[in-house]
């Protein structure tokens, strides 16, 4: 974990010649090793034959198996040549990605749709300033086509929906009276709820407000922008970096007084805890990446602490629990332990990958690709029966929500319903 350790990780080395150089060898290694064989569209075309060359078209429909990834991180995760892994090469082919797409994107050589997502903000505010008149536009006839030709929106993308108030701004009413009502016996932390949460489920941070609040947790939420994982999956690296650097300027105080950064989504957690100090390779960067938690390690360390003795008055029941990938990556298993331990609790784990990034990337070739992925998660949904799924994916929730017609929520709106707590504290 940066930050933890004291090491500096490495910043990004941007130079083409370099990139190309490191993509040879990377990919020579995975094609002795197949370890990632059938892990992700990505590897079905670098380990098909033949070989793809470094920054040519390669597979069918003229699919780039840089713009295949999902940036899940899985391959480093379980990869022998990994850093850190103690192999002879070093592979990190996530990163490898994230830096040809940076050169590629300031070339001119990326969907342009991708980069007007790069500011999910700005999209953000506007939604919330329109709606519900942006919510009933986006899923007209109209609205879908011109999503489809301004940022590359796939057709088979469930839209998630705007609120009229996003979190930050409903916080913001509330926390002098919150603050009176928290003495900050279960400790300090700086919520980051992230773009989805904020903008599209506001009900999801009021239900981190209410468990943490009612544990006597005390709580900031400065202001902040998106984490930046959008945009560096579209290459935009100086959006990422001004990203990076307000975050960081907006935690770092908070973090000063000792309070942990609780991030709702494993993928800006991911996000604010490796990457943002190789973009921006300062000493604050590190200090914020070292106290970034996932909600669901907030939540183990105060039932660790026997905080939540006697609070569950409702029984969760059968419960699918999905674990992500970026979860997986990050250690965590989707609050699966954490959920297994309330009361009347039924619950079974599901580790899989949803596919579903690909569908807002504004690249064609990759929704088509990812599809059959998209498909695998589904049917295995569906087919373990249960009536509800708990996960953090915000794209899997979605998925999962209008393919499978089951109620999907994130693990802490599971604990919110079981500890009787109303959205709102």
């Amino acid at each position: 974990m940066p930050g933890a350790s004291g090491a500096e990780p490495p910043a990004l080395d941007l130079d083409p010649e370099s990139i190309g150089n490191d993509t040879r060898q990377a990919l020579s290694v995975c094609r002795e090793c197949r370890l990632c064989a059938g892990l992700c569209p990505a590897f079905a075309i670098v380990l098909g034959e033949p070989p793809p060359e470094v920054g040519r078209e390669g597979g069918s429909a003229g699919a780039r198996w840089t713009d295949l990834c999902h940036q899940c991180g899985l391959c480093r995760a379980g990869c022998p040549f990994a850093p850190g892994s103690g192999g002879a090469s070093v592979v990190d082919v996530p990163r490898l990605v994230v830096r040809e797409r940076i050169v590629r994107t300031a070339a001119g050589g990326r969907p342009w749709g991708g980069r007007l997502r790069a500011n999910p903000d700005l999209l953000g505010a506007a939604g919330s300033l329109l709606a519900p008149i942006a919510n009933r536009w986006a899923v007209s006839r109209t609205g879908r086509r011109l999503l489809e030709r301004c940022i590359g929106l796939s057709p088979e993308a469930p839209l998630p929906r705007f609120h009229r108030t996003p979190f930050d701004r409903w916080f913001r009413k509330r926390e002098k009276r919150l603050a009176r009502k928290t003495r900050g016996t279960g400790g300090m932390l700086v919520l980051f709820p992230g773009c989805e949460a904020n903008y599209h489920e506001p009900g999801l941070g009021r239900s981190a407000v209410a468990v943490l609040s009612a544990l006597d947790v005390r709580l900031a939420v400065p202001e902040q922008r998106c984490c930046g994982l959008h945009a560096l999956e579209a290459g935009a690296i100086e959006t990422v970096r001004e990203n990076v650097r307000a975050n960081t300027r907006a935690l770092a105080r908070h973090v000063a007084q000792g309070c942990e950064v609780a991030v709702l989504r494993a993928g800006c957690a991911a996000m604010l805890r490796e990457e943002a100090p190789r973009i921006v390779p300062e000493q604050a960067t590190r200090e914020v990446a070292g106290s970034v938690r996932r909600m669901e390690e907030i939540l183990e360390r105060l039932q660790s602490e026997g905080r939540f003795a006697g609070r569950f008055t409702a029984r969760p029941g059968r419960l699918l629990v999905h674990v992500g990938c970026r979860q997986r990556v990050l250690g965590g298993d989707g609050g699966f332990r954490l959920l297994e331990a309330i009361p009347g609790s039924r619950v079974e784990r599901l580790d899989l990958c949803c596919g579903g990034s690909a569908l807002w990337r504004g690249d064609r070739a990759a929704a088509e690709k990812s599809r059959e992925q998209r498909e695998t998660f589904l049917d295995r949904v569906r087919r373990s029966g249960a009536p509800r799924m708990a996960t953090d994916c915000f794209y899997a929730a979605l998925l999962v929500r209008e393919a499978c017609g089951i109620p999907v929520a994130h693990p802490v709106e599971i604990v919110r319903v079981a500890m009787g707590l109303p959205e709102e504290p």
